[in-house]
């Protein structure tokens, strides 16, 4: 799971992780993995967003500077540092390529195109920063809608790449009914979902030839791609196979890492292998368990496909990112006495008794060097693995970006749009540590509640399309939960806990109404119509009034609904609990939205300076 910013936006999504296999050697010509899509017929910038139109959207966008001090590093360390951009811009075009079925096509075109005129070069800059910024041709504008500002067909599909385009869930659901057998590999964390066509077939026949060692590693393909066509059939394959010369070269590039940081960090070059060898098998449990139990010195990455956010049509699929951190040594050790409690948290919880959490977990601060892919942008912490069979052998590490957390662009953001939303009694409640606090605990109530349904099934499956909107705000509430907890134990003072709940009504300021298939806006939305109903909140001559005495109990009383819905795995009360509570009434929310959009970009876009 990954925290998004409460200032508004995340990279322009709404505020609302032994021996070189075949692979190593050098590859052979590139080859098709799917059936190839007529590329667009560009003529110069021809409907391509004016612009005009482009500066609707980039002018209420603000660039962050990204930055993190490398000189600790050793020689060996700064080498595999170079191999891991590397990766992270394979891992990029990936995430790119899997969202939209000719993003690549007009990333290409807007890099090579030569402007006739010097109106069309300041327009081709737009374009380049607007497909930069939202890794892709498809951008949220100002009223929440996914529009292109490219000439593609389709404009939005729910299953983006990874599944047929103009596929809708109930026919996928269907044809599962029908199909139960198919059900495993086609909702499956790490596959891309096929029409059954002579054209898939062919294409994916032909990289599994041009790439011996994917039938080696997984020998269920070749039946499954044996048998014939069926116009109204579906098949998956693994991203190994979908991606397969990309993956090849993220493979080598990672194993070149390890050879560079082994005489310096045993342990993380451990974990660099593991993962080369995971992106081959579309298995991650080697590389997980190397790297939430491996002891590293100054580096960290996130790297591979995690997080689900992306799929709106069945919440399943993951999508790629590479995060490069640097250690805060100091100050992860501080954290890292902090979480000791977690046990006695876990078993206080409401509903309880829950599975038993263990007695430690990797947690640590760190600055990022560069994120690609779904990692890009304001992220300002994360918590992986998500694999219920992964977390229950090898548990979880939680990423904290303090450069992210701390920019100081973002927090006078942050300041400003909690000053407009608040009356002036309150306009000094956020303090500087308070959305730090905040997010760190987040991270950690995702650690917390119930991994399995009370008749065993992973809670994550269990609720279908509404997991991400659940536990994310399971988390959120969990970490305004704890806060009195803090305090008792001296982690954190009163004042400190002020300043967090002011940092929870930040996070559910809502600009615009949010589409359902945002998790994030939707369950902010939701916390803050509950906040208000339960009395945390009141709204007067168009500002919020904090009750800090009522806060705890709204915010357990809450936690209590949603680890019920957890619980028992009940999709059908998690849409429920969602559409009642995430309503927007303009005379409120509209408000609100209006007198905080205006005080803060409404769109981030950082600028890695190791990237430039």
């Amino acid at each position: 799971m990954r925290h998004l910013p409460s200032t508004g936006v995340l990279l322009l999504a709404f505020a609302l992780g032994c021996e070189d296999p075949p692979a190593e050697t050098a590859p052979p010509e590139e080859t098709p993995s799917a059936p190839a899509e007529d590329p667009p017929a560009f003529e110069g910038l021809e409907g391509f967003w004016s612009a005009e139109q482009s500066d609707v959207i980039l002018s209420r966008a603000e660039e962050f500077d990204v930055e993190a001090d490398t000189s600790e590093l050793t020689e060996g360390e700064q080498a595999a540092l170079d191999e891991l951009l590397a990766v992270g811009e394979v891992m990029q075009g990936l995430y790119e390529r899997s969202r939209h079925p000719q993003a690549e096509a007009v990333g290409a075109y807007l890099t090579a195109y030569e402007p006739t005129s010097e109106a069309e070069t300041g327009r081709l800059e737009r374009l380049r920063r607007l497909f930069r910024a939202a890794s892709g041709p498809l951008i949220l504008d100002l009223e929440g809608e996914r529009v292109p500002f490219a000439p593609v067909t389709p404009a939005y599909e729910p299953g983006r790449n990874v599944y047929p385009t103009g596929l809708d869930r109930e026919t996928l659901e269907r044809w599962l009914e029908a199909h139960p057998e198919e059900a495993p590999s086609i909702r499956a964390v790490r596959t891309v979902v096929r029409r059954r066509s002579e054209a898939s077939l062919t294409a994916d026949r032909a990289v599994m030839e041009a790439h011996p060692w994917i039938a080696a590693l997984h020998p269920e393909l070749e039946d499954r791609l044996a048998s014939g066509p069926d116009d109204e059939g579906f098949y998956a394959v693994p991203y190994s196979l979908a991606y397969a010369d990309d993956l090849a070269e993220a493979s080598r590039r990672l194993f070149a890492a390890a050879r560079h940081v082994r005489a310096d960090d045993a342990d993380f070059a451990d974990y660099l292998e593991q993962r080369a060898r995971d992106l081959l098998s579309n298995d991650y449990e080697a590389g997980d368990a190397a790297w939430t139990q491996g002891r590293f010195s100054h580096l960290n990455a996130q790297i591979g496909a995690y997080e689900t956010y992306d799929d709106h049509l069945l919440g399943q699929k993951a999508f790629f990112s590479t995060s490069l951190l640097i250690r805060n040594a100091q100050a992860s050790r501080e954290l890292e006495g902090a979480v000791a409690r977690l046990a006695d948290f876990e078993a206080a919880l409401p509903g309880g008794p829950y599975t038993d959490v263990r007695a430690r977990i990797p947690i640590g601060i760190y600055d990022v060097h560069a994120d690609f892919g779904q990692a890009r942008g304001g992220n300002t912490a994360s918590i992986l693995p998500n694999e219920e069979h992964v977390t229950r052998k090898y548990g979880r590490t939680i990423l904290i970006r303090r450069n992210v957390i701390t920019n100081p662009a973002i927090l006078a953001a942050a300041q400003a749009r909690f000053r407009a939303a608040v009356t002036d009694a309150h306009a000094d409640d956020l303090g500087e540590r308070g959305n730090f606090d905040r997010t760190v605990w987040h991270e950690v109530g995702h650690y917390l509640g119930p991994k399995r349904t009370t008749d065993d099934r992973v809670v994550t499956e269990a609720l279908g399309q509404w997991h991400n909107h659940i536990e994310e705000l399971k988390a959120d509430l969990v970490s305004l939960w704890l806060m009195p907890r803090l305090v008792e134990l001296g982690v954190i003072d009163e004042a400190r806990r002020r300043s967090a709940y002011a940092a929870g009504v930040l996070r559910v300021l809502v600009t615009i109404r949010p589409p359902r298939t945002s998790p994030y806006a939707t369950m902010c939305l939701m916390q803050q119509s509950w906040l208000l109903e339960h009395g945390a909140l009141s709204f007067e001559d168009g500002r919020f009034i904090i009750d800090y005495d009522r806060y705890p109990a709204a915010v357990e009383a809450m936690l209590t609904e949603v680890l019920a819905i957890q619980r028992a795995g009940d999709e059908a009360a998690a849409e429920a609990f969602i559409d009642r509570w995430a309503r927007w009434d303009d005379a409120v929310q509209g408000v609100i939205g209006r007198a905080t959009d205006g005080v803060a970009p409404r769109y981030w876009i950082p600028r890695y300076a190791a990237l430039h």
